[in-house]
Order: structure tokens, then sequence, then C-alpha cells
């Protein structure tokens, strides 16, 4: 008797990964490039001196304070528009319309979630990227007066309270965090889905449960005290504690779809 094939999920979830990257990056590119290009006007002609002042009676602080303004509410839209962007490709490709073309093809249910899951790591990684070039393109003027050196003395200075991995300990709980909060996003959509009505209001059920059982277990389970001894640390338990969850929502979700999927 042959020996059943093992299935090879990596070009499948390829496929997956490119085709959600193709469909996000006509929106998230334009909003990350305009990000940019407001950070660097700002950095240029808001922190031109240190006369800024927005609360004063004149035309050029006060041209100076919107651009400032812009610049910070920017920052913030374009977390928003990320997590939305991505949430609506999940919605459309695996319980809206496209479901019944992309549930039709080839592909396992594992496949589809875990290829949406590498394409939403891309770009938490991509986000955390841009904004840290952003702030520091708010600062640009400072970039020939020995900006980063001074960055990197204050970094030295204090390497004991920050931790040696203090940088990409930062970068990985950024980017986990982000994609902690698009998995649970796929996972509470799929518990929601389960049901035909009052989909929002289950939603939020959803959420407020599981947010419940997440600190529950925190405060129960994780006593930090003399394990933690430096902010490096603490940003490598969160990054762990957030790949843990990632997995557990993947999986959930994985499972919800594959035995229990109402389309309409």
């Amino acid at each position: 008797m042959e020996a059943k094939k093992i299935r090879n999920p990596f070009p499948q979830v390829w496929k997956v990964f490119k085709y959600e990257i193709l469909n996000s990056y006509r929106v998230l590119l334009p909003v990350y490039a305009v990000l940019l290009g407001v950070s660097l006007i700002a950095g240029i002609v808001v922190f031109r001196d240190d006369s800024l002042d927005i609360f004063e009676n004149n035309s050029d602080n006060l041209i100076r304070g919107i651009i400032l303004m812009v610049a910070f509410v920017l920052f913030i839209a374009s977390f928003v528009v990320s997590i939305f962007i991505i949430e609506k490709r999940f919605q459309k490709g695996m319980l809206g319309d496209e479901a019944y073309l992309n549930l039709s093809l080839p592909v396992t249910m594992g496949e589809h979630v875990w290829g949406r899951a590498l394409a939403a790591f891309v770009w938490a990684l991509g986000y955390v990227l841009i904004n840290l070039l952003a702030i520091s393109l708010l600062a640009i003027r400072a970039w020939p007066d020995g900006f980063f050196i001074e960055a990197i003395q204050t970094y030295r200075e204090n390497i004991a309270e920050l931790g040696a991995s203090f940088i990409p300990a930062v970068l990985c709980a950024a980017t986990s965090g982000f994609l902690f909060l698009v998995m649970f996003i796929y996972v509470v959509k799929a518990i929601a889905h389960l049901v035909k009505k009052h989909r929002t209001l289950v939603e939020v059920v959803v959420v407020v449960v599981m947010i419940a059982i997440m600190n529950r277990i925190g405060f129960s389970v994780f006593d930090l005290e003399g394990i933690i001894h430096n902010v490096a640390q603490g940003m490598w338990f969160v990054t762990l504690c957030n790949t843990v969850y990632i997995i557990l929502f993947g999986v959930a979700t994985q499972l919800i779809l594959s035995f229990k999927l109402n389309l309409e």
C-alpha cells in the first residue's frame, strides 16, 4: 500500500501571502509615504529653532503648530489604517464575498489563515520601522549636530536599566504587539461569524470576555518580581507572551473556520 504523501504547505502559504500583500500595499504604502513626508516637513519647518509656541498669536507659529499636529495625527492614523485594511482583507477574503472563490481553491484553511498572518507580520514590521524612521525625521535638523551619537551615548549611560538588547527587544515587542492585535481581531471575527444575527454585539461580548480572561491569566500566573531586571528583559517577555497568544489565536481561527463557517 502506497504511503500517503505529506503535503507541503509553504507554496500555498506563499501564494496567499503575496495575494494579501498585493491587495493591501496600494493603500498602506501611500499612507506610510505621507507619514514620512509630513514628518520630514515637520522636522525641517517646525523644529528649525526653539521659538515654537503654538499658543502665541503668531501666524508663523500657527502654521508650524498645525504641521506638527498633522504629523502626530498621522502617526495614529497610520496605525488605525493598517489595522483596518488588514481586518477588512480578512473579513472580505475569508468571511465575505471573496470567500466563495478563495475556499474553492486547492488551499487549506490553515494555509489561508497563516498566509494572511505572514502578510500581517510583514506589515507589522514595516509599520514599526516606518514609524521609527518618521520619528528620526522629526529630528532631522539635529542630525548634523550629532543627534545619533548623543542617542548612542545616552543609551550607553543607561545600559544597566535598558539592557544590552534594548533596541531589538523593543522592535520585537512592538512588532509582536501589532501582530497580536491582528490575530486577536481574526479570532474575534471567526467566533462572531458562528452566529447569523447580532454579530457586532457578539464581537463586543467576545472582546470583553477574552480581555478579562487574558488579564486574569496575566495577574494570576506571571510573577515578574526578581525575574525582570531591565527594560529589555521586560520587552522580551512581552514578545514571548504575544507570540504564545498569536499562535493560540491563529490555531483557534483555523479550527473555527475549518469546522464551522457560515457564509451567507
